[in-house]
């Protein structure tokens, strides 16, 4: 007698997840067609379904019962052709391709048709395309669009090159509430005068003026000129840029910072110092990336090289805190025994390389001591900021005794714990028997999440 408790009525049914594939950009039971512009003359047309818009975006939901009720056709002049069909991949395939010239657009329409995962997926993108290059341009439709962890980002990157981020043209052209917020950030590696200074550019940029006045600062940057924190200057220092720019500052303005500069110790968060950013600090949680199959050593050694490295990839943007490396053996009659106390000079460098040219960019080089008694724990003094889309080397040059050797079986990927980050590890050398078991040095890495 058949078991009726253990009778399943799930079956997977393929045919819905190729429907919008078949549908997209295509005429077949199209009801409603978005227009474009075109050079040539007739309207270019996208024919799209009603219930397919309408079923993501409760906007185009209203829209189809009221405006555009009696209409079969629309004319679109805030976006182009191909901006709109990128956006309309995500009402109609399982997965997006989003590129660079066209992602701020397609957060535009994200957003004005109410499409979160759309915003989401652009999100994500815009990490892999962002540096101190164009940080700023991200930074806008951060801020913009009201994106809490690009703006997170955006911030972490700013604050982590200061200088180089002012130097950049997308600095130049951000906008007046990007420049307000980058104005009171708490944490920023640069100096107040440095802070002054690439202020005025901006202002010079935005205005078109080269010589600035008051007004020119009221009308563009308004009272987020005084988020610059003048009371932490010295009297020399503000003394002198009040001597380039005295137009900026009535009289009772100046007398009043020359006041705050001459009392200092005050508590007000306007009157005190910038931090230096550290993105160790408690705001960031600390996740372990341990790489142990089990606490049970090999039978086979892992013997030494003088240049081991460590390759890896995450899924999502993390800090990079700490690299933690096996003890160094012995191999001696079939057994690993420990040296005596006494160090292994090693050079670590870490670096960025660029999945598409191939190319290592150094971010880190310490000299440090390779224990051979015990783990050897490195943690970094600065933060590392590791991106997705990246592959990461960590290079360690050594002169390893004689058989010196490590013990540990080591995953090739790993899931932190309590989250959908996903560690990858390459090109690792792998055992004979097992080519999923990794062996190598390095068998934990230490990150802040993000």
């Amino acid at each position: 007698m058949l078991a009726t408790n253990q009778v399943s009525n799930d079956y997977e049914i393929k045919g819905i997840q190729t429907i919008g594939q078949e549908l997209y950009l295509k005429e077949k039971w199209a009801d409603f067609h978005f227009e474009f512009e075109s050079a040539d003359g007739p309207y270019n047309r996208i024919p799209t379904h009603k219930s397919f818009l309408a079923t993501i975006s409760d906007v185009f939901g209203t829209m189809f019962n009221d405006s555009w009720k009696e209409k079969n056709s629309v004319k679109i002049v805030d976006a182009s052709i191909d901006e709109f069909k990128e956006f309309l991949q995500f009402f109609y395939l399982s997965r997006a391709q989003l590129t660079k010239e066209n992602v701020a657009k397609v957060m535009y329409l994200a957003d004005k048709y109410n499409v979160q995962e759309c915003l989401r997926m652009c999100e994500q993108f815009m990490t892999l395309l962002l540096s101190t290059d164009n940080v700023c341009w991200g930074y806008d439709l951060a801020i913009l669009y009201n994106q809490a962890f690009l703006k997170k980002y955006c911030e972490i990157i700013i604050a982590l090159d200061t200088k180089a981020v002012f130097s950049s043209d997308s600095f130049l052209e951000c906008s007046k509430d990007a420049m307000s917020n980058i104005l009171q950030m708490n944490a920023l590696s640069c100096s107040e005068i440095e802070l002054f200074e690439a202020c005025i550019a901006w202002l010079k940029s935005v205005s078109q003026q080269d010589e600035l006045t008051n007004e020119i600062v009221q009308k563009y940057l308004g009272d987020s000129f005084y988020k610059i924190r003048f009371a932490t200057m010295t009297l020399q220092d503000f003394t002198e840029q009040w001597i380039q720019y005295e137009q900026l500052f009535t009289f009772d303005e100046y007398k009043t910072i020359v006041k705050r500069i001459a009392s200092k110790g005050t508590s007000l968060d306007h009157e005190m110092s910038r931090e230096i950013f550290k993105a160790f600090s408690s705001i960031f949680p600390s996740v372990g990336c341990s790489r142990f199959i089990s606490n049970k050593y090999s039978e086979v050694p892992y013997y030494i090289k003088n240049k081991e490295t460590t390759k890896f990839s995450v899924n999502k943007p993390l800090f990079l805190s700490a690299i933690i490396c096996d003890a160094i053996f012995e191999f001696i009659d079939g057994k690993f025994n420990t040296y005596e106390k006494e160090w292994v000079p090693t050079k670590m460098t870490i670096a960025e390389i660029s999945k598409l040219a191939d190319k290592e960019i150094i971010l880190h080089a310490e000299d440090i001591n390779m224990k051979r008694d015990a783990h050897t724990v490195v943690y970094l003094n600065k933060p590392i900021l590791i991106r997705q889309g990246f592959v990461y080397a960590i290079h360690m040059e050594m002169s390893p005794p004689e058989k010196a050797c490590t013990a540990l079986l080591l995953k090739s990927e790993v899931k932190l714990k309590d989250s959908d980050i996903i560690i990858q590890f390459h090109d690792d050398p792998t055992r004979d028997d097992d080519k999923d078991v990794a062996r190598g040095l390095i068998f934990s890495l230490g990150f802040k999440k993000i």
